[in-house]
């Protein structure tokens, strides 16, 4: 018996050194998966949060900023995904100046937009929207070429494959893959800068992975009746709002009632619903179920997992920051070893 991770790396290894023994994936992985999953689906209906924080307070929001899907050249998986994070963060800009025109104080700012009281604080203090530094990379085929795909974007081209042809005709050696990545990323950021400069938001818009806890019923036990009341018409307008989300979150509060229960026989059915989902973030995590459905349905029958072995590796990682440059590693191992 092997209580594993989700990586295919940790199937492979298994199968190839003992084929004989049974698999069981991890359930807390199998929960972390879900989760993000609908993050990832939330991402991208960034727009429909805002109009379902929006319709709490007055009336649904315009569309400001064009989604990824619309964008002139198609983008790819992380590009689509870095468009909804900076939209989602904006959105979040956005409700804090406006809030410190209205005269709150950071903290004020802070209770109201569930933000931490320091990134208020950067937000106002930046004085205008603090774009996230971009990630440091060495040097690229295109970086010689750059500026004449630039001006080829300034001046409206979509046409990728024109583009490489221009590009190899000056000497550029890159694929039009690369062509592609990088005109698809620079219409995206043309086509984001108009919209720093808008009028805020009047409602504050909850975080992907907020919005997933109030989806599937977390963070309610510790939380006032007025909020609980708050977060479950927020969901119901979002839901109303856009069926995909409301099936994801049926979906999902399925799933984790089957985990709890160990409800196998369930779980069969649940995955056959999920492979016919609209969204197809969830199609694709019951596809990697599926493709690993031996262990996943141990994970439901059998009682082991990796919680045992990552608790171990919590403490141990614990007892070191504790110690770290205060004593040798006698003492560590002493600690180590003690029962208790």
């Amino acid at each position: 018996m092997v209580a594993r991770d989700r990586a295919g790396a940790y199937s492979d290894a298994v199968q190839r050194v003992i084929p004989h023994a049974q698999q069981v994936a991890d359930r807390w992985h199998l929960l972390a998966n879900l989760r993000e999953t609908v993050e990832r689906l939330l991402l991208r209906h960034n727009a429909r949060l805002r109009e379902a924080a929006q319709l709490l307070v007055e009336s649904p929001l315009p569309q400001t900023q064009p989604s990824a899907a619309e964008a002139a050249v198609p983008l790819m998986a992380w590009q689509k995904l870095s468009i909804d994070r900076r939209a989602a963060r904006l959105a979040r800009y956005e409700e804090v100046m406006r809030l410190r025109a209205q005269g709150l104080s950071f903290k004020a700012i802070a209770r109201v937009t569930e933000l931490d009281q320091r990134t208020v604080s950067y937000f106002v203090r930046a004085g205008e929207y603090p774009e996230r530094a971009p990630r440091s990379s060495g040097p690229m085929l295109l970086d010689a070429y750059r500026h004449h795909l630039c001006q080829r974007v300034a001046q409206g081209c979509t046409n990728v494959a024109a583009v490489w042809h221009e590009l190899r005709a000056q000497g550029f050696k890159g694929s039009g893959g690369t062509v592609r990545a990088a005109m698809a990323q620079a219409h995206a950021v043309s086509s984001s800068t108009d919209t720093a400069g808008r009028p805020g938001r009047r409602a504050s818009t909850p975080s992907a992975q907020r919005a997933y806890a109030w989806l599937v019923g977390w963070h309610e036990r510790g939380q006032q009746m007025p909020k609980r009341a708050e977060h479950r018409r927020f969901v119901e307008a979002l839901c109303a709002i856009e069926p995909e989300i409301a099936q994801a979150s049926s979906l999902a509060r399925e799933f984790l009632g089957l985990v709890h229960r160990r409800d196998v026989n369930g779980f069969d059915r649940w995955l056959a619903r999920a492979q016919d989902s609209k969204a197809p973030e969830i199609r694709r995590f019951a596809a990697s179920l599926t493709a690993d459905h031996s262990a996943v349905r141990a994970a439901f029958e059998s009682p082991w997992s990796s919680g045992q072995v990552e608790g171990q590796i919590n403490r141990l990682k614990f007892l070191k920051r504790q110690m770290y440059g205060r004593a040798k590693l006698d003492l560590l191992r002493a600690r180590v070893l003690h029962p208790n």
